[in-house]
């Protein structure tokens, strides 16, 4: 399946309101955050032809269920497909410090930094 191609590849017997379409990525990660501000970050790697290579960030709002998104200056994202929770609360380009994002069978590495502070830093999580 290519990126924005519908997943509908006959007509429905029931009609539908909407159309889902696939952006695929390269790799993610969600988690939990136990912070006074935030309550979740999810990583994205993205590395295509239509979307670019490089790492986009969003940390979820605790106290207004908005999120901020970080997104690397070298990707073209629609951020209209990023509409989730109460909404954007930000949507910034950045030049990461550091944007590491690794998946493997037995874990994963990840290391997000923006402007010398973390934003998202885990060690090698084992299955």
């Amino acid at each position: 399946m290519k990126a924005g191609q519908s997943i509908m590849t006959t007509q429905p017997a029931v009609p539908c309101p909407f159309t889902l379409t696939v952006e695929p990525m390269a790799r993610f990660l969600n988690c939990e955050l136990d912070d006074p501000v935030y309550d979740g970050l999810e990583l994205q790697w993205w590395d295509d032809p239509q979307h670019g290579t490089g790492m986009l960030a969003f940390l979820s709002r605790r106290a207004d269920r908005r999120v901020d998104f970080y997104v690397d200056p070298a990707l073209t994202l629609d951020r209209s497909l990023f509409a989730i929770g109460a909404g954007i609360g930000s949507w910034q380009t950045v030049t990461f410090d550091a944007a590491h994002l690794e998946v493997a069978d037995d874990g994963v590495t990840a290391e997000v930094r923006i402007d010398g502070r973390a934003t998202g830093s885990a060690p090698a999580w084992k299955a």
